[in-house]
């Protein structure tokens, strides 16, 4: 009892516990190109925009640009598609500087004046109060934008021709929130956690074997014909599961699927970019995060869906030998029962769940966890 009870609290209260956060910076620039000016960097975030940016850079370098204009800096290659409409670009042009966030105009301040000197930085900046841009020294040429337009990285790149001393420089902070490893105190409650669960475990075994025994009622075996009729059927469900892996279907998810597992280690957390910008699935990403470790062997589909298919293989058999004789004897022993839950099984089970999506786990999990709990009610125990 004090076994259980020490395990239910330490798995309550695990995820409690605090975990150590890895943080990482991007400073720019990183050295200098063959002719000694600055060179642009490739740094796409997971995460898609930084936790915060800033950047500064001398109004008179912008005189280093063509008469016809360029890119001062933006956190994505210019021509990319649809770059501007997700990325900071400050821009040249034969008659201005503009600064615009995500496609938003933040300021704009004449190009004459700027590269003349006329101010001495402009000044930009992305966080949690929004985004701006400053040209210090001119006056109207300021400008701030709501959060939403905080640019997306994927590096830092420019057209401008300066050495890296005095020039422009750049930092970005990476949104690592997602990018954990548990303290040596969350460690520690979830090692005992387990072991607490375990010890229980065991203590109900034991008891289980020396308790009173509730009275069963005879099961008589039903006759060699059925027998082998019913063998041919599991045969039949196992030997269509293993076929239906090679040849079957995958599910349309699979490809985001994949791809989410194949950058998780990459990327320190299994990371959900293809809808919520990055943000982590946790604590419901754990099937993905095993097959991120598969992924770390094959990513041919036929080794990635082997979980899908021992979930199948799990399912049918709980089904077939334990659900069916709880049923009743005569029904487990019944040719056309057992027939009518192999037709059934697959054919619910072959059009959705031979891909890479958690369905497959999460009906094995179901059906087991509703025999184990049928069967506590079923011996009170």
């Amino acid at each position: 009892m004090a076994a259980a009870t020490i395990g239910v609290l330490l798995c309550v209260l695990v995820p409690l516990l605090p975990v150590r956060q890895s943080t990482v910076d991007i400073n720019w620039p990183q050295g200098a190109g063959a002719d000694g000016n600055i060179t642009s960097i490739t740094a796409p975030l997971v995460s898609g925009a930084p936790l915060s940016f800033e950047a500064h850079i001398p109004c008179t370098a912008v005189a280093t640009l063509p008469a016809s204009g360029g890119v001062v800096l933006s956190t994505s290659p210019d021509g990319g598609f649809e770059a501007s409409r997700h990325a900071l670009f400050v821009r040249a042009t034969t008659d201005l500087v503009v600064v615009a966030f995500r496609d938003n105009v933040a300021t704009v301040a004449p190009r004459k004046t700027v590269e003349s000197g006329g101010c001495t930085t402009l000044d930009i900046w992305a966080n949690a109060g929004g985004v701006g841009a400053n040209f210090a020294g001119l006056p109207n040429a300021s400008g701030t934008l709501s959060i939403e337009n905080k640019p997306q990285v994927t590096g830092l790149f420019t057209d401008l021709k300066v050495p890296a001393a005095g020039g422009p420089t750049a930092h970005v902070v990476v949104d690592t929130r997602f990018i954990s490893s548990p303290t040596t105190l969350k460690l520690a409650a979830m090692v005992l956690g387990i072991g607490a669960v375990a010890i229980a475990i065991a203590a109900l075994a034991v008891l289980e074997r020396g308790g009173r025994k509730l009275p069963r009622t005879p099961f008589r075996l039903p006759g060699r014909a059925t027998l082998l009729t019913n063998g041919v059927a599991d045969t039949g469900v196992v030997g269509t599961l293993l076929l239906w892996h090679v040849i079957g279907a995958i599910t349309s998810d699979d490809g985001n699927v994949l791809v989410e597992a194949r950058v998780a280690h990459q990327a320190g957390y299994v990371a959900e970019y293809y809808r919520y910008f990055g943000a982590t699935a946790s604590p419901f990403d754990w099937y993905a995060t095993l097959l991120s470790w598969l992924t770390q062997v094959s990513t041919v589909g036929v080794w990635m869906r082997v979980p899908a298919t021992l979930a199948g293989i799990g399912t049918w058999y709980i089904l077939r030998k334990k659900m069916l004789p709880r049923l009743g004897e005569q029904l487990a022993a019944s040719r056309t029962a057992v027939w009518t839950a192999a037709l059934v099984f697959l054919t619910a089970w072959l059009p959705f769940n031979n891909g890479l999506r958690p369905e497959p786990i999460i009906v094995f999990g179901t059906v087991l966890t509703w025999i184990l709990v049928e069967r506590a009610i079923a011996t009170r125990r």
